[in-house]
């Protein structure tokens, strides 16, 4: 009687421990991402593929690039009705197509909550028609403010909690963030330029004649599976170029045959 009431407690036990795991991969497999129907689709990936691949921010998504940033257009051609010929003709225009792609995109983000990354929009310095779209890699901005807190410290003139200020970086009114990028070494240590580069080009800026060299040569229309690591002057010290197409290789390799929104959401989402 005792070997069989253990017996059935055994049977009991082990039932149960099946139960509980079916639950659980069943949870896991019925869990639905967010919902996204054609058209949205559509100005999502054209305005990811431009987001990640030309602008450079998939080495912040999957690689060691702190920092990353897209410059979007807000104004309308009405604003060109107040300027100058002389204004027109050194007048930088950006391609506005973008904006309704961007619209859908930040639109989406919001459902795909992630704890590594954070897209913020930020005032495009002295330009009101313009605003930056920006892509932080949490825990490489924050190894960044750890590695250089001094520099940091020491040209924004306060002290800071590296922990307190990555949480700071969406609102436009935070004024370490406004002095932070409105100085040149400094962002380019968020940008992941490498210090010997942004040196070489600092100590340079003002030499027009020089010739300058650049991490890549990129012509031709970027996909997932070829793009351009991302731009930037390069000196003969440099040692930053090579970690970025090493990088390169392991992205391709992500997205490569797959669908580059559910890779993306599914990064973001880890």
């Amino acid at each position: 009687m005792h070997k069989h009431s253990l017996g059935v407690g055994l049977k009991v036990v082990s039932v149960s421990q099946i139960l509980i795991l079916c639950i659980l991969v069943f949870s896991a497999c019925t869990t639905k991402r967010p919902a996204i129907d054609v058209e949205e689709r559509h100005k999502i990936q054209s305005f990811l593929n431009r987001f990640l691949f030309v602008e450079g921010a998939v080495f912040s998504l999957f690689g060691e690039k702190p920092l990353s940033a897209m410059l979007i257009f807000t104004g309308n051609e009405h604003i060109l009705a107040g300027l100058s010929e002389e204004e027109l003709e050194t007048t930088v225009f950006i391609d506005d197509s973008i904006r309704e792609d961007w619209q859908a995109w930040k639109h989406f983000a919001h459902r795909v909550p992630s704890k590594n990354f954070v897209f913020a929009e930020r005032p495009c310095l002295r330009d009101p028609y313009h605003v930056l779209y920006f892509l932080m890699n949490v825990e490489r901005v924050k190894e960044i403010l750890h590695r250089h807190h001094l520099a940091f410290q020491t040209k924004t003139g306060a002290r800071f909690d590296s922990d307190k200020v990555v949480h700071e970086f969406g609102n436009p009114r935070s004024s370490f963030w406004s002095q932070v990028l409105a100085d040149h070494y400094l962002t380019g240590l968020l940008f992941g330029y490498g210090e010997e580069n942004i040196t070489h080009f600092l100590d340079r800026i003002t030499d027009q004649e020089g010739d300058r060299q650049f991490s890549d040569e990129f012509d031709a229309s970027a996909t997932p599976t070829k793009f351009p690591i991302p731009m930037f002057a390069i000196s003969s010290e440099d040692k930053t170029a090579a970690r970025y197409r090493e990088q390169r290789k392991r992205i391709q390799s992500e997205y490569c045959g797959k669908d580059i929104v559910d890779v993306t959401i599914k990064r973001l989402a880890n």
